[in-house]
């Protein structure tokens, strides 16, 4: 092993700005006093994503670095859009404090440069554009029908590249005319993909030619299989030795820009490693380390293939292609050059590259048994920061290593490394590190290229610059890294409740929070225009501050500061995290074209979105629709001209692709789109005075159930009467009820749809009030998963939530909408096409280790309930505001400080909830500790709460408490009629004020009770005496039976009662599968559904408590919900088990959460991400909804 010894030098910027730079070299100390001058080389070009096929991301082409200035720029109408949100921000189970992005090849727009031209795809827009090199003109534009997410290649004078709507394109190079394009799959169904209708194989790997032959991949999701094509260069077809179309399974989720070499394909595969294939024939030629997972991907001269940046730790894996022998691994890399026998490694070290055995090393390169042939003495401050580190490969010693930078991605170029950066880009000296040149942009420096004499740079704002010597603009505005002073011995900020904060605009949030006395308001924080301070005189007790020009995906802290009572400042920070700011981006002052009035009329009565609105015909509808609302439109038709023109006319007013984008069908009879996804169904041939483009039948199955609406009309009709007959007759025709209204507004047709056959709610943690694990839903009686299809996948990504381990609450979905609750955030999604339709930030709001505990929120057609401190939140289900705050009964003595609001259960018009201690819940989500896991100790006491109650959901006022025991929270179980609990009733733990409780005395003195759920009087009660439930103890109810569960040492106890009088109907014990404890083996929670009951492994009669002869399957350490003839959990994946012919079906690499994640409710199956900071990788770490193939609304009659 080979350590450096390390000095440091300073060096000041250019641009007026002064920072440290760390140059730690093994040999020289020295120190920059000006820019150093490289000669001018040769010009060449960077014809394909980092440069060549190998990805090597280096040119011999050297810049003068003397006045290199901005040159031109070109900027996105709204910054790029990533095809997967995340990373995960850490693996709080493993304590790894960072996770690196396996799947960040499309976070900025990454150009080409080849003949003097720029090229450049675009997510946004789905155009790839040509630029002139020396002036940054647009020489063409050319627009497909999804996004184009990965750099294109220049070959033969033809540029080659793919998008999201599954085919391959090459173009004419000077013209942009099109030569061929081919899509290996044809006309199938879309997908829904963050509100964008995508191919279900899209080409995320880009066009690699070589030898005449272009390569690219079709695949997205590893439950479908995928396609690897490789066709002739010039024809596009599959003609000639080594051209084929390979159908892959296995799991495959092909993305990130792939490698050749004269005998290979290397392809990325985004959360797993690289496949290897013999470039000659397609076939499989090995595998590499699994843990080199990522879409980086770099194959040196030497055959060496370096691959990441890996899951956990971050293993950035070098490896053997030919064999898969790992090589080496270096932590938390990220990306390498390779120079002759030099290597540049990109890493970010964190805590876990401290070598275990040598603490004062920091590994920076391990062996392929783990043990260190690189290290550096271990700086602390230089943990979670990027470093590139210079090394010799043969010798393993290292030449230098440069920190002080916000380092995001590096190339070379001649003797020059160029260093992307968080709002700027530097040039390094690749001989020692030394800085030569800096300079400003806004955003993170990803795409660099250098080219015909110029250094261009595109960020994941949406910027791209070019740099040349003298280049003739006026340099970016520089951004301050900025901090508010924080004092260690501040006196935090009394608020009565909240903040709560809520974006309202791509670059704004508004931020609210109480007080219990009128007081100004104060509130400070950071945004692009510097440090910024609200104060408004005015006494209130509710305050209202609006954050505004926040930047894109920037965590932004502020402070909340009042006067305390003596004059002394109090003041709290909090974060303000851009990640997730799901607003929706429009164009500044766009006007529609449309008559205002009428437009208004129309927005007002189908909804100004978020949502999806389809249009059918080409025209100024669709504009102006997205224009005047949060809507994405989907436009289709069958022309290709007033597709061309539609097309060309929204490209110029920055509101296509991300806004509107046009779909050509070949035909409007059978569309190849889902089936109930769309908010609003409008016709552009029908306000121009035509008949509907698409039969009625048609448009009826694209809409989505309960709110969806459909409006055909004209404003203006010649003849109204004749108008409403042929309107009349077109729905009649298909059997689709439709109302018509004939006025000054015009003639409009409206038709809805009622909800899916079937359709159920999951308004509480296990499905309804009655803790079954059912919520009414039989998703179309499917019988295996293969019978579902994918109707979204997207937002939101594992950021949004704290880790996979904590047992957190589970989603909800009430009213075709579902809730996601991530750490201290709410996520709310549109259930049938995944728009993000609203979102909160709530500080206070965190529980876990629900297994012990109850849920803290649930949900109604019309709000969500969410207990915060010691109130419950009333949010509108539709926008997310702030509605009613219900606070806790008062106590006899009058004193609430130290008490919260425990249980949270909806029932009609009346809102449940119970008291607890405020240290009771667990809050804890970091550590193996907080998995939770454990059959006994601290992290498997139960939270008991001191009075249950019900409040009038209309005005809060108290309909009943109930106070006696302590009651058990896991065993808090309603129906409309009855509340059922079981509490203990032992005089010294009601004395103690420990509501969290880890006792054996919790089990003596028991009683289960049954209060009227109107009136709080009690029904009846009986003594229970069940065996200690030192791992869990539930109870639920379903079809008369009261089911409790108590699990403690190595058995499981169930007793099942009547509900009528509490008698003991049957019991059974039976032992821990395997006798252990892991994984959630004693944690297995009753769930109910046809007259069985379920607890893993077992399942019973319920009604006579016969043991079936059926074995649920294991394989996962969460509990599981209920469906139709499906009991739903983990087995590994995301799993659907057949009880009634013991079938499991799932789909690869979709992982739910360690508790309840996927949930069944409005007629489909909801999975929001739940697995992120599972560092072990693999898993798709995205959100999904799947719909049964065979769902249907309900049949209405006339009149209903």
């Amino acid at each position: 092993m080979h350590r450096s010894s390390e000095t440091f030098c300073t060096s000041s910027l250019l641009d007026n700005r002064s920072t440290t730079i760390v140059v730690r070299t093994a040999r020289l100390f020295f120190w920059v006093f000006s820019i150093s001058l490289v000669p001018h080389g040769v010009f060449a070009e960077w014809p394909t994503y980092r440069h060549d096929n190998a990805r090597s991301g280096h040119t011999t082409e050297s810049l003068e670095l003397q006045g290199l200035r901005p040159s031109w720029d070109w900027q996105s109408i709204r910054p790029p859009i990533p095809a997967w949100a995340g990373p995960a921000k850490w693996d709080a189970y493993n304590d790894i404090p960072r996770l690196n992005s396996m799947r960040n090849y499309d976070a900025a727009l990454h150009p080409i440069v080849s003949g003097g031209s720029v090229y450049f795809g675009s997510s946004v827009d789905d155009t790839v554009r040509c630029l002139d090199a020396t002036t940054g003109a647009v020489l063409w534009t050319f627009t497909t029908d999804g996004p184009v997410r990965i750099a294109p290649a220049v070959a033969d004078g033809n540029v080659y590249f793919g998008s999201d709507d599954g085919a391959a394109y090459c173009l004419d190079a000077k013209t942009g005319n099109l030569v061929w394009k081919f899509n290996p799959r044809g006309d199938y169904r879309k997908v829904i993909n963050n509100n964008r209708l995508i191919s279900f194989w899209p080409v995320r790997t880009g066009v690699t030619v070589e030898d005449g032959t272009a390569y690219f991949c079709c695949s997205m999701l590893p439950w479908r299989r995928s396609y690897l094509c490789a066709v002739d260069a010039k024809t596009g077809k599959v003609e000639g030795e080594g051209r084929y179309v390979k159908e892959l399974s296995n799991s495959h989720s092909f993305e990130g820009t792939m490698l050749a070499s004269k005998e290979l394909l290397i392809i990325p595969q985004g959360r797993i490693a690289p496949l290897i294939l013999n470039r000659k024939d397609g076939t499989t030629r090995g595998k590499v380390d699994y843990h080199g997972s990522g879409c980086f991907a770099l194959l040196t001269p030497d055959n060496e293939l370096f691959h990441g940046p890996g899951n956990r730790d971050g293993n950035f894996t070098a490896s053997n292609p030919t064999t898969g022998a790992r090589l080496a691994t270096f932590p938390m890399g990220q990306s390498l050059i390779v120079e002759g026998s030099t290597a540049y490694l990109l890493s970010t070290p964190t805590k876990n590259a401290i070598n275990p055995k040598k603490k004062e090393d920091l590994n920076i390169a391990l062996n392929a048994d783990k043990e260190p042939i690189i290290a550096t003495p271990f700086d602390r401050q230089s943990l979670g920061r990027p470093v590139i580190t210079a090394f010799d490969r043969k010798s393993k010693k290292i030449k230098f290593r440069v920190t002080g930078l916000s380092i995001v991605s590096v190339i070379l170029a001649g003797d020059t490394l160029y260093a992307g950066l968080v709002d700027g880009v530097a040039a390094l000296s690749a001989s020692d590190g030394s800085l030569l040149w800096q300079a400003s942009v806004h955003g993170r420096a990803f795409g660099l290229a250098v080219a015909d004499g110029g250094l261009y740079v595109s960020t994941d704002e949406g910027q791209l610059t070019c740099f040349r010597p003298q280049g003739n603009q006026t340099p970016h505005p520089v951004r301050e890294n900025l901090l508010i002073e924080s004092k260690q011995d501040a006196i935090p900020a009394v608020l009565a409740w909240g903040p709560m904060l809520q974006f309202d605009s791509p670059t704004s949030a508004v931020v609210q929070w109480g007080t219990a006395e009128a007081m100004p308001t104060g509130l400070q924080y950071i945004s692009t225009a510097g440090i910024q301070t609200v104060i408004d005189e005015s006494p209130t007790q509710t305050h209202k501050v609006r954050l505004k020009n926040l930047g894109h995906r920037r965590n932004y802290p502020y402070t909340i500061f009042q006067n305390g009572v003596n004059g002394e400042q109090r003041r709290t920070t909090f974060q303000c995290d851009t990640f997730f700011n799901y607003s929706t981006w429009s164009p500044q002052n766009a006007q529609a074209d449309m008559d205002h009035e009428a437009l208004s009329e129309l927005i007002t009565e189908v909804g100004d979105g978020p949502g999806i609105c389809v249009v059918f015909g080409a025209g100024p509808l669709a504009g102006a629709i997205a224009k005047a609302s949060d809507l994405t439109v989907l436009c289709l038709d069958t022309d290709p001209e007033k597709i061309a023109a539609t097309r060309k006319a929204l490209l110029d007013e920055g509101l296509y692709g991300h806004r509107v984008a046009l779909l050509p069908v070949a035909s409007f009879d059978a569309m190849p789109l889902p089936s109930h996804f769309a908010n609003i169904v409008l016709s552009q041939g029908v306000l121009n005075g035509q008949l509907p483009e698409v039969g009625a039948e048609e448009a009826f199955r694209l809409l989505r159930p309960l709110e969806g609406i459909g409006m055909f009309g004209q404003l203006q009709p010649t003849d109204s009467e004749e108008t409403v007959k042929q309107l009349e007759d077109y729905f009649l025709r298909d059997g689709v009820l439709a109302t018509f209204t004939a006025d000054d507004e015009g003639v409009w047709s409206r038709f809805t749809k009622p909800a899916l056959e079937g359709a159920g709610e999951w308004s509480h943690q296990y499905g309804r009030a009655d803790n079954s694990a059912f919520g009414g839903e039989v998703l179309g009686y499917t019988s295996v998963a293969n019978e579902m299809e994918t109707q979204w996948v997207g937002r939101p990504g594992p950021r949004y939530q704290p880790d996979r381990n904590g047992r957190k609450p589970g989603p909800l979905s009430t009213g075709g909408r579902l809730f996601a609750q991530g750490l201290e955030r709410i996520v709310a999604l549109d259930a049938y096409n995944g728009t993000v339709l609203w979102s909160a930030e709530i500080p206070a709001m965190r529980r876990f280790n629900i297994p012990r505990d109850s849920s803290n929120w649930c949900a109604d057609n019309d709000s969500v309930y969410v207990a915060v401190d010691d109130q419950c939140w009333q949010l509108d289900a539709r926008d997310g505001r702030l509605r009613q705050q219900f606070s806790l009964p008062e106590t006899p003595s009058g004193v609430l400080d130290d008490m919260q609001w425990s249980y949270v259960g909806s029932l009609g018009s009346v809102l449940l909830g119970s008291r607890t201690r405020a240290d009771a819940p667990f809050e804890e989500f970091r550590g193996h500790a907080a998995w939770y896991d454990q059959p006994k100790g601290p992290q498997s006491a139960k939270v008991c709460s001191d009075s249950l109650f019900a409040l009038s959901k209309a005005n809060g006022t108290l309909r009943w408490e109930y106070q006696q025991g302590l009651i058990l929270n896991p065993t808090i179980t309603a129906t409309p009629e009855t509340v059922y609990f079981v509490e203990s009733r032992h005089a010294e733990l009601l004395a103690a004020k420990t509501r969290r409780l880890d006792d054996p005395r919790l089990w003596e003195n028991q009683y289960l009770v049954a209060l009227d759920a109107k009136t709080g009087e009690p029904l009846w009660e009986r003594p229970l005496d069940t065996d200690d439930g030192e791992a869990v103890f539930y109870l639920a109810n379903q079809r008369g039976k009261l089911v409790i569960v108590a699990s403690g040492a190595g058995k499981y106890h169930v007793s099942v009662y009547d509900q009528e009088n509490g008698q003991l109907a049957w019991e059974d014990r039976f032992d821990w599968p395997g006798g252990a404890h892991d994984h959630g083996k004693a944690m297995a929670r009753p769930a109910m559904i046809n007259g069985n009951l379920f607890v893993r492994p077992r399942v019973f009669d319920l009604a006579s408590g016969r043991t079936l002869a059926k074995v649920m399957p294991g394989g996962g350490c969460g509990t599981y919900a209920c469906a139709g003839n499906f009991v739903i959990f983990r087995s590994g994946n995301i799993t659907l088990w057949d009880h009634r012919y013991e079938i499991p079906s799932q789909w690869a690499r979709l992982r739910p959460g360690c508790w309840l994640s996927a949930i069944p409710a409005g007629g489909m199956l909801l999975a929001p991400e739940a697995g992120g900071g599972c560092s072990c990788g693999t898993w798709m770490e995205t959100s999904v909804g799947f719909m049964p193939k065979k769902a249907k609304p309900i049949l209405l009659q006339a009149g209903e």
